[in-house]
């Protein structure tokens, strides 16, 4: 039993590297990007698998930062994975990878943030729209929405921004109607 077992995790582990060998081919096949820059894949799997996340979601995750965030390329090896995890972990919260990409790109480009510092900004958008009783989805789909606006209030966006969701979830309008109330005017307040 104890060799069936040893064989049975020995080809599950080769399984493993050959999948994540054959993911990252097929990454830099569709975008051109250097086996260094791929391997991030594997090595940013190893840290969301404890998460309960799969290869596919991870790499789902490294796409969407890829094609819409625009400093990935140029971020170091430990922000690109440190990004990719998160980007994960937030899609097992059921934020899409386009919204928390978005959000990303308007947070370092708008709002003056570094990568990190963006990162770092959608997990607490996720723990505010836990307290606010809102699904972590949809206010991230309303953050990467409202990139208009959160680029004209520059480093107040986020504050701004949730100070919009206690409005919306007050009074039951959206987070969409509300901004395109406040367009009428010269600043937010």
């Amino acid at each position: 039993a104890a060799v069936a077992g040893l064989i049975a995790y020995s080809k599950a582990a080769i399984d493993l590297a050959i999948d994540l060998g054959t993911a990252e081919i097929a990454f830099m096949k569709a975008t051109g990007a250097s086996q260094e820059f791929a391997r991030s894949l594997t090595n940013s799997f190893a840290e969301t698998r404890k998460f309960g996340a799969n290869r596919e979601e991870t790499s789902a995750a490294f796409q969407g930062l890829f094609t819409t965030f625009t400093d990935f390329t140029m971020a170091s090896q430990q922000t690109r994975e440190s990004l990719m995890e998160t980007a994960t972990v937030m899609g097992k919260l059921g934020v899409s990878n386009q919204d928390f990409a978005q959000s990303i790109q308007t947070s370092t480009k708008a709002m003056g943030m570094s990568a990190e510092q963006a990162s770092q900004n959608m997990l607490d958008l996720e723990k505010f729209s836990r307290d606010l009783g809102v699904a972590p989805s949809e206010l991230a789909g309303q953050f990467a929405g409202a990139r208009d606006m959160l680029a004209k209030l520059g480093s107040d966006g986020t504050r701004a921004f949730k100070d919009l969701a206690i409005a919306a979830k007050t009074t039951g309008m959206s987070i969409e109607s509300i901004v395109n109330l406040t367009n009428k005017f010269d600043t937010f307040e």
